[in-house]
């Protein structure tokens, strides 16, 4: 996660369908028809599917990581995400509810809106 495939760690390209070693172009639009396997969590849906727990806890170390403007491991640590347990997490949801959030505070989407409203006045 957060990061481009030239700067990935992983030695070999791996398909996003199935987590075997790449064997489908995407360059050609090929479709892999093995049996789908997350290259991160190992469930049986598509990597980049939105429900992966891996990918949601990313997500929501993010959104720590802008709303309390933390680092990756400060966000981590306050979730209860530890390396030994980031994949098989299951009090994320506790973890956030303990969280110092101001729920009143304006966030990105509402910011952008006023600008479009206050762009379309003048």
């Amino acid at each position: 996660f957060g990061h481009v495939k030239s700067k990935c760690k992983e030695q070999k390209d791996v398909c996003l369908n199935c987590s075997e070693p790449a064997h489908v172009s995407d360059f050609k639009k090929e479709k892999c028809l093995n049996a789908q396997k997350c290259a991160n969590c190992t469930g049986g849906h598509h990597t980049l599917n939105g429900a992966c727990p891996i990918m949601k806890n990313e997500q929501e170390i993010k959104r720590v990581m802008a709303i309390d403007n933390v680092s990756y491991f400060e966000a981590k640590k306050k979730l209860g995400l530890s390396k030994n347990n980031v994949k098989l997490n299951t009090n994320l949801d506790n973890n956030l509810n303990n969280l110092s959030i101001d729920k009143s505070m304006i966030n990105y989407a509402e910011i952008t809106k006023k600008g479009k409203a206050v762009k379309q006045e003048i």
